[in-house]
C-alpha cells in the first residue's frame, strides 16, 4: 500500500496467508481501506481471531457463508485521515 493513501475495497485471497497479512498490517495501515473481503479457509478460532482484529482496527466485522465458501467481511463507517501531522 505503499504511496496510496486510502482504498476504497480490497478483496483478499492469496490462499493462505490471509491470517498473517491481518495480523502483521498496523492499524495504520488497515485504516486505510474503507471495506475488506476476505475468503476464509480456516479455522473457526482463526476467524474469531480476525475479526477481533479487524474491529481493533476499527472496522465492522463478520462472518459470511456464500455456497459453501466462508467469508470474512468488514468496514468501516468513516474514513480516518491517515496523514501524519
Amino acid at each position: 500500500m505503499t504511496g496510496i493513501e486510502q482504498f476504497d475495497f480490497s478483496k483478499i485471497d492469496i490462499e493462505g496467508a490471509e491470517t498473517e497479512i491481518l495480523a502483521s498490517a498496523t492499524d495504520l495501515q488497515l485504516r486505510r481501506l474503507g471495506a475488506i473481503s476476505v475468503e476464509w479457509h480456516y479455522s473457526d478460532e482463526k476467524l474469531t481471531q480476525a475479526e477481533r482484529r479487524l474491529r481493533q482496527a476499527g472496522f465492522e466485522a463478520k462472518a459470511e457463508v456464500q455456497q459453501a465458501l466462508s467469508y470474512l467481511k468488514a468496514s468501516r463507517q468513516s474514513a480516518i485521515s491517515v496523514s501524519s501531522p
